[in-house]
């Protein structure tokens, strides 16, 4: 996406995007939501860890996005669930309040990107709020269902706010401090709709309708780099890495459960306390004893 510097902010088209997700970052560890335990009739299961596929990885459970003119005036929206493909994190249910049962049957990831894109097509500029962590995600989703390259530069509202003497405030408290509604948050389509009506109150601030965008550009270039794909990929690229690192280790060992206790067995010893005892917490079981030699081991947990 080229920006026409010399187009004037009365003429230009923003866009703002914002995505709810199934967790805060992109890989918790410590989480198989895709793993489905199943006990067989004599109360026992095993399974070899580490085959929990992309259900380790947080997804995006919605996406929302507005065009609007320099004024905040809304032009256009878009706003969809997305089949995360594992479930909803409690951490994150809390904070938007999307569950389960409202993503299941929704497009998928490869589908809503596309439909995205699509609509981002006509506008100039592309916000967030926070953008660095929408765009982390739509990158990681981009990777993760192995769609076409993503070149978009995100700028960012809330460095915009603390450019012009507010502060870094969540959004909420930034649009009170700027004397706007605030009904509902942490939705998608609803907090791209109120990021639209801060960024118009700054624009209107900061800048004469006439002026540029390469000025607004500017701003941002003159503190520190915008957040765009070129800088986003390598991040998103090295959590990937270390997260398929992580699970190849985990390969390395079998877990046999019954209802009340564990039995891990596998080679490499000295990653037991490191990441064996880690995962017998994260299962719900208490350490109880380990046996080990130079090229084996055995970790035992109990409810």
């Amino acid at each position: 996406m080229t920006i026409n510097l010399q187009k004037q902010l009365s003429d230009a088209i923003f866009a703002i995007v914002d995505v709810e997700t199934t967790g805060l970052h992109l890989w918790e560890q410590a989480s198989d939501p895709s793993i489905s335990i199943e006990y067989d009739s004599a109360g026992v299961i095993q399974y070899v860890a580490g085959q929990a596929g992309p259900g380790a990885w947080n997804r995006i459970v919605e996406v929302g996005a507005v065009l609007v003119n320099c004024r905040g005036e809304q032009l256009g929206h878009f706003t969809s669930f997305v089949d995360p493909e594992r479930s909803i994190g409690a951490e994150a249910e809390a904070v938007h309040g999307i569950r389960d049962a409202d993503v299941r049957g929704a497009p998928k990831a490869s589908e809503v990107l596309r439909l995205l894109f699509d609509f981002l097509r006509p506008s100039d500029m592309v916000f967030g709020f926070n953008s660095p962590f929408d765009l982390r995600f739509i990158m990681h989703e981009a990777l993760l269902v192995r769609g076409p390259p993503v070149n978009v530069a995100f700028y960012d509202v809330a460095r915009f706010a603390s450019y012009a003497g507010f502060g870094r405030q969540s959004l909420t408290n930034l649009a009170l401090a700027l004397g706007l509604h605030v009904d509902v948050t942490h939705r998608a389509l609803a907090d791209t709709q109120l990021t639209a009506q801060v960024l118009a109150k700054l624009l209107e601030m900061r800048f004469k309708p006439e002026a540029p965008l390469g000025e607004l550009v500017a701003l941002h270039d003159s503190r520190t780099p915008v957040y765009d794909s070129g800088r986003c990929l390598p991040s998103v690229q090295a959590s990937h890495e270390k997260a398929m690192q992580r699970k190849a280790r985990r390969e390395l060992w079998t877990e046999v459960k019954t209802r009340n206790t564990v039995c891990i067995t596998g080679a490499i010893p000295g990653i037991i306390r490191r990441e064996v005892r880690p995962r017998l917490e994260a299962l719900g079981y208490r350490y109880v004893e380990e046996v080990s030699t130079t090229v084996e081991f055995v970790v035992i947990g109990h409810r």
